[in-house]
C-alpha cells in the first residue's frame, strides 16, 4: 500500500498573544447542495417543519406573494421567496427576511391586512390576548411591523375587554358580515361554541381601516356545537352551555384545542368553515345555509375532502388556503399543530383542480414544502466524520426517533447518513441512509452520536447518547478502510446522573492523545469525564458535573438542552454550546475552574433549540458549522479562518516543514532550542503531541502509523506556544 501526500502551507496568525476572535459563521454564498435519490433538495438547509402555519405576503416587494411560515415548535420564522413558476411550487428559502418579524413571538403567527393597506399585518399569541402588528414598507424596501396592541378588544357592558385567545387555537381574521372590514370568528375557551367578533371599524370610522375594538355580535355563530371530548358535531344547537371565562376553563379537564378556516366553499354566498380538533385526525367541514347576520350550519362532511383524498394527519389538523404552485387557484394546505405527533408525512397539500368560487382539492403529497428540506423528524443531532475512508467529511444525524401513536412516545431513533460525494473544499453530500446500520431496531428514545476511535484500533467508533441520559458505546467493526460498521458493544456504557437528554462530545482535553468526554443534557450544563483508558478497554472517570461552571438556561426556562462541540480557531480551544432557546454559546479558558464566556448568541444564530451542533474543517480554511434543532432539519454555515493563504512559516521564522512517507520533517530549527509538535484530524482532535530539544536544524518525527485516509494538520510551536509553522497533509492509502 502506498501512502500519496499532498502538501499544502499554512499561513500563520500572529505569533504574539492576541484576545480571542470569534469566527464570523455566515451562510456559504454556494451552500452544499443536497441530494435524496435523484432528487436535488432546492431548500435542503431550512432546518425542517414540525408545526408550519402558513400566510403570505410580499417580502421582497416585487409583486409576487412569497411564504411566511412561522412553526409552533420551536417558535422560529422561516421565509420563502416566491420564483413565480407557473403552475409550480417554486419556494426559496431565503431566511434574512425572516429578520423583519419581531423576535420571541410563540404559539402562533399569521399575516393578514388588517388595515386594508394592502399589506399583510402580522397577528400573533400575547398572553391570553391577541397581538397586532401593522406592517409598512420602508424606503429600501424593508418591511417594517410594529406594534399597535398587545392585546385585540372587544366592547362588553360599555367596557373595552381583551377578546380571550389561547396558545392552541389559532383565530379566522375574515369579513364576515360583508361590510368591507375583517371580523374574527375562533371558538370559545371550551372549545364548543363559535364567536363572532364584529370589527367596528366602519361603524367607528366610515371606513374599513383597523380598529381596536370589536363587538362579541353573536357567542355562538352558525348554532352548531362541538363536544367536549371529541369531534362530534351538533346541529341546531340551542347554546345554553353557557360561555366559559379563562378563569373557569383552567379548571376544565379537555383543554381547547379546535382549528378553524372560513370560506365560502360552495358559492353561496355564505361562510363556511373547515375545522380540526386536538384530538383527532380528521379535517369537518361544515356547510352555512342562513344569512350574514345569522349563520346556520346546515351539512356536515365529516372527512373531508371525502370527494377525493381525505385529510388524515396524526395529530390535530390546522388547514390554510392559498396559492401554492403559481396557478392563480387557492389550494388547501393542512399541517398537524400538536407538538407532541407526528413530524414526518405531516404536511398535506391538496391542489384546487377547479374555480376560487367552486374550489375541488386533489390530494398532492403529504410532505409538502418539507420534502425539498434536510428532515429527520424531531430533534437533530449532526456531526462530521468520513465513514467511509475516502478522506472526505460526511455528515450523520441522530434524532429523537418516530412518534408512536400507542404509546405516546418517541422511539426507534436512528442516524441518517448523508455522504460526502464533493470535496472538502465544496462538499455535496447525498442521502445514503435514514437508519444506518439499522440502529433503529434498538427501540432507543434518542440516539445523539458522537465518533471518536475508543478502542485504540485506528477506526472511528461511537458514543451515543439518549433521552434518558445514558451513553452506549458501538465499536467499529469494518475492515481497514471499510465503511462503518457500528456493532453494540455496551448499552447504558454511562449513565450521566440527574440528567436527561445526554449529547456527548469527544475532544482530547488534556492533551494526552486520549478522547475525552464532555456531556451536555436537559438542565443546560455539561459534565466532564477523563478518559482513563488503558490497552483497548474503553474507560472514563467523572471529573466534573457542572464543567467550567457552563450553564446555557435562559431566565425563567428550568430547561437548557446544552449540546457542546469544540474547536481549535488558530491557536484558542473553544468550546460551543447549543442550547435550549436556540442560541449558541462560545467558551474559552478551558483548563479554568469557571470558563470565559466569549458569546452568548454566536453570530445571531438561532434555530430554535434541542438540537446538537458539529464543527469541521474543510480543506479551504473554512469552518463548517451544522446546527441542528427540534424541527428536525439543519442549517449550514461557515467561517473565515484568520490564516487562510499560503505562507512559508511566522514572520521571521526560516523554519519549514513537509509530510513524506508518514514522517514529518521539519528545518531550519534553532539546536538546543525546545520545540513543541502538533498533529490534529479536521474536527480539530490531537491525534498526536511531541516535545524535543533540537540537537539539529532538521529533524525529523514519525505520525502515528495506520492514520485513517483523510486531511490532517501540523503545528511546530515554541514551549511557550509561540506558533513558528503549520501545514496541512492528505492521506490517501
Amino acid at each position: 500500500m502506498r501512502l500519496l501526500t499532498l502538501w499544502l502551507l499554512l499561513q500563520l496568525a500572529n505569533t504574539s498573544a492576541q484576545t480571542p476572535t470569534l469566527p464570523n459563521f455566515v451562510l456559504p454564498s454556494t451552500p452544499p447542495t443536497v441530494q435524496h435519490n435523484t432528487q436535488l433538495l432546492g431548500n435542503a438547509w431550512a432546518g425542517g417543519l414540525n408545526n408550519p402555519q402558513f400566510s403570505t405576503i410580499d417580502l421582497d416587494n416585487n409583486g409576487t406573494l412569497d411564504l411566511f411560515v412561522f412553526d409552533r415548535s420551536t417558535n422560529r420564522v422561516l421565509t420563502f421567496i416566491n420564483n413565480n413558476t407557473p403552475n409550480q411550487t417554486s419556494y426559496q428559502f431565503a431566511p434574512q427576511y425572516a429578520a423583519y418579524f419581531p423576535a420571541n413571538m410563540h404559539d402562533w403567527a399569521i399575516l393578514t391586512d388588517l388595515n386594508h393597506d394592502g399589506l399583510n399585518d402580522l397577528i400573533t399569541y400575547g398572553v391570553a390576548s391577541i397581538q397586532y402588528y401593522t406592517a409598512s414598507r420602508q424606503p429600501n424596501n424593508a418591511l417594517l411591523f410594529s406594534l399597535v396592541t398587545t392585546n385585540l378588544r372587544f366592547v362588553s357592558n360599555g367596557t373595552p375587554t381583551p377578546i380571550p385567545a389561547n396558545p392552541v387555537d389559532i383565530p379566522a381574521f375574515v369579513d364576515v358580515n360583508k361590510d368591507g372590514d375583517l371580523d374574527i370568528l375562533q371558538f370559545d375557551f371550551i372549545g364548543r361554541y363559535m364567536e363572532y367578533y364584529e370589527n367596528q371599524a366602519l361603524e367607528n370610522t366610515g371606513t374599513p381601516s383597523s380598529n381596536e375594538f370589536f363587538l362579541l355580535a353573536d357567542a355562538c355563530w352558525g348554532k352548531f356545537s362541538e363536544d367536549a371530548n371529541s369531534n362530534t358535531i351538533t346541529l341546531n344547537d340551542n347554546c345554553t352551555g353557557g360561555y366559559a371565562t379563562p378563569m373557569q376553563d383552567a379548571k376544565l379537564t379537555r383543554h381547547s384545542g379546535s382549528s378553524v378556516l372560513p370560506y365560502d366553499f360552495n358559492n353561496d354566498n355564505q361562510l363556511d368553515l373547515l375545522i380540526g380538533d386536538v384530538s383527532h385526525r380528521n379535517l369537518v367541514q361544515l356547510l352555512n345555509n342562513g344569512t350574514p347576520s345569522s349563520a346556520l350550519i346546515t351539512q356536515l362532511d365529516l372527512q373531508f375532502p371525502s370527494y377525493n383524498q381525505p385529510v388524515d394527519l396524526y395529530l390535530f389538523p390546522q388547514p390554510f388556503m392559498f396559492d401554492a404552485n403559481n396557478d392563480q387557484l387557492l389550494d388547501l394546505v393542512v399541517a398537524t399543530n400538536e407538538k407532541r405527533s407526528q413530524t414526518f408525512n405531516h404536511i398535506n397539500w391538496h391542489k384546487n383542480i377547479n374555480t376560487n368560487a367552486n374550489p375541488v382539492f386533489e390530494w398532492q403529497t403529504n410532505a409538502f414544502l418539507v420534502d425539498d428540506m434536510i428532515d429527520v423528524g424531531v430533534r437533530s443531532y449532526p456531526t462530521f466524520v468520513d465513514y467511509n475512508a475516502d478522506g472526505l467529511l460526511d455528515l450523520f444525524i441522530g434524532n429523537l426517533g418516530t412518534f408512536d401513536t400507542t404509546t405516546q412516545q418517541y422511539s426507534h431513533a436512528a442516524l441518517t447518513l448523508y455522504q460526502n460525494v464533493g470535496s472538502n473544499q465544496q462538499p455535496n453530500f447525498e442521502l445514503v441512509s435514514n437508519n444506518y446500520n439499522n440502529l433503529a431496531n434498538l427501540a432507543q428514545m434518542g440516539l445523539y452520536p458522537a465518533f471518536a476511535d475508543l478502542d485504540n484500533d485506528g477506526d472511528t467508533d461511537l458514543l451515543a447518547g439518549d433521552e434518558a441520559g445514558n451513553l452506549h458505546y458501538f465499536t467499529n467493526i469494518a475492515a481497514p478502510n471499510e465503511p462503518l460498521n457500528l456493532q453494540l458493544q455496551q448499552a447504558n456504557f454511562i449513565s450521566i446522573a440527574n440528567a436527561d437528554a445526554a449529547v456527548p462530545c469527544l475532544f482530547d482535553i488534556n492533551n494526552d492523545q486520549k478522547p475525552d468526554l464532555m456531556v451536555g443534557e436537559k438542565a443546560g450544563k455539561l459534565s466532564y469525564y477523563l478518559n482513563t483508558t488503558v490497552g483497548n478497554t474503553l474507560s472514563f472517570a467523572l471529573q466534573s458535573s457542572f464543567w467550567g461552571n457552563v450553564d446555557v438556561r435562559t431566565l425563567g426556562s428550568p430547561f437548557g438542552y446544552s449540546s457542546p462541540a469544540i474547536g481549535i480557531f488558530n491557536t484558542d480551544t473553544l468550546l460551543f454550546v447549543a442550547s435550549e432557546s436556540g442560541r449558541v454559546f462560545v467558551y474559552n479558558n478551558l483548563q479554568s475552574a469557571t470558563f470565559n464566556l466569549l458569546t452568548d448568541s454566536l453570530t445571531n444564530i438561532n434555530q430554535g433549540g434541542r438540537g446538537g451542533l458539529a464543527l469541521a474543517q474543510a480543506i479551504n480554511q473554512n469552518y463548517w458549522l451544522a446546527i441542528g434543532s427540534n424541527r428536525g432539519g439543519l442549517a449550514f454555515n461557515t467561517a473565515q479562518i484568520n490564516h487562510v493563504g499560503i505562507a512559508q512559516s511566522a514572520p521571521n521564522t526560516p523554519i519549514s516543514a513537509f509530510v513524506q512517507q508518514n514522517t514529518a520533517y521539519l528545518q531550519g530549527l534553532s539546536i538546543g532550542k525546545q520545540y513543541v509538535f502538533m498533529a490534529y484530524n479536521l474536527l480539530g482532535k490531537p491525534i498526536m503531541q511531541q516535545t524535543f530539544w533540537a540537537d539539529a536544524v532538521n529533524h525529523q518525527i514519525s505520525l502515528p502509523p495506520n492514520l485513517p485516509n483523510g486531511i490532517y494538520l501540523g503545528r511546530l510551536t515554541t514551549n511557550n506556544n509561540q506558533q513558528l509553522v503549520g501545514f496541512k497533509w492528505i492521506n490517501a492509502h
